[in-house]
């Protein structure tokens, strides 16, 4: 693997850092040795390539690489480099869930003394008694199954290194909970994608160590990565198809075949009434049920639960699905797109799947999912696809990192529709 000038010296950057740590483990001076080193670099510029050639080069102890999603897990798995996601290496499952059913039956004692007390009408009070108990019965279900906190013994510790793809996904709790392990981070991103739609990534916050600038000679034939650069200068894509051995790329006015959007790996669009309208279209030209998922059908997690190992943007396949009981709630059996069940069932509210908000009065009772077939670009971060259709319908702020970052999330093919 030949090196371009530029990534030579990232090379020697980052064996001095790494060297570094080998030389103080033990001893004091470590504390005097960055734990993170942030080695960043725009789309074809070699991160990939110098990474495997980095990990190489650690023979004092295990070598590990993890990423925010399994998506792009196995995207640097497909690279040469054997990649977990993060939760896999540092979370496990744990205990038994309680805290929230004491918060109940703290109400419920407490509403039961109102009652009690009250010398005058208490149907408020009954009406709020009914809702706790309600809450409790789902809560004693929920209660003994695992939910998930930091893994002590992860392997993690006591790590030569630990390469960190796609790091902008990662906040600011799963970046503490990393560097707890006290093991050397090697931190890759691209500066030129979207920030995380909710603050910004932990490892992102401070400057680059080594920025790559320079796109590497053996990406250059790569139509994705022409449409990538011009993307990132701020230029129009160009119309047409491109096709090489490197990849496929094509910039379309009008609207696509049906059979080229269900043949893609993922749909991405920037509006979110885009992705719900692309969803329902999907769905039916499926055949699938409008009102409720079926199984088979792919979900996305909209918030993070860590206790469960739901994290917000993960992608998941529907195995069973029924009724809750509960007016709005169903059931869901779930594996994670890396192919891992979910090794509890879900309750999950009704509202997304319908094109509804979720009441804020029960943001706390169940998990949030919708249908997953087209995701907004923003939700995409930290995955890739082989084939991708991406629906150019962004006008708002960020445009030009909207776009760059949509275009970078096909690996193979890509299909651009504006």
């Amino acid at each position: 693997m030949d090196l371009s000038p530029q990534q030579e010296d990232a090379e020697r950057r980052v064996l001095s850092w790494l060297n570094a740590h080998r030389i103080a483990q033990g001893s004091q001076s470590r504390a005097t040795v960055p734990q993170t080193f942030r080695l960043f670099g725009y789309a074809g510029t070699g991160k990939s390539t110098l990474l495997r050639r980095l990990l190489q080069d650690v023979t004092w102890g295990p070598v590990l690489a993890a990423t925010f999603t399994g998506k792009a897990a196995s995207v640097v798995t497909r690279k040469g480099v054997e990649c977990s996601t993060i939760h896999q290496l540092i979370y496990k499952p744990a205990g038994e869930k309680g805290s929230m059913l004491k918060e109940l039956q703290a109400e419920e004692r407490k509403l039961l003394t109102a009652i009690e007390k009250a010398e005058g009408p208490d149907a408020g009070i009954r009406a709020e008694l009914r809702t706790v108990r309600d809450k409790l019965r789902v809560e004693r279900e929920d209660a003994g199954r695992p939910f998930f906190q930091r893994n002590p013994d992860s392997v993690l510790r006591g790590a030569a290194v630990l390469a960190l793809d796609e790091v902008s996904m990662v906040d600011q709790p799963m970046g503490e909970d990393l560097l707890s392990f006290d093991a050397p981070i090697l931190a890759l991103g691209d500066p030129a994608q979207l920030p995380p739609v909710k603050g910004s990534g932990y490892f992102t916050q401070g400057r680059p160590d080594v920025l790559l600038t320079e796109v590497h000679r053996q990406a250059e034939g790569s139509p994705i990565l022409m449409l990538a650069t011009a993307a990132r200068m701020g230029h129009a894509l160009p119309q047409g198809l491109q096709s090489t051995d490197q990849g496929r790329a094509e910039v379309m006015r009008g609207r696509p075949h049906p059979d080229h959007v269900l043949a893609a790996d993922q749909v991405l669009c920037g509006r979110n009434a885009t992705r719900i309208a692309l969803n329902r279209r999907i769905r039916d030209l499926k055949g699938l049920d409008p009102a409720r998922p079926e199984p088979g059908d792919k979900l996305v997690c909209l918030r993070n639960n860590r206790d469960m190992g739901l994290l917000n943007g993960t992608l998941w396949t529907v195995d069973a699905v029924r009724a809750a009981g509960e007016r709005g709630k169903l059931l869901l059996s779930l594996t994670s797109d890396e192919g891992v069940p979910l090794d509890q069932v879900v309750t999950a509210h009704e509202a997304p799947f319908l094109g509804q908000d979720v009441p804020h009065y029960e943001l706390r009772d169940a998990e949030h999912f919708d249908y997953g077939y087209a995701l907004t670009v923003h939700k995409s971060q930290g995955s890739q696809w082989g084939s991708v259709v991406l629906f150019d319908d962004w006008t708002g702020s960020s445009r030009r990192e909207w776009l760059y970052t949509g275009v970078t999330r096909a690996a193979d093919s890509l299909l651009v529709v504006q």
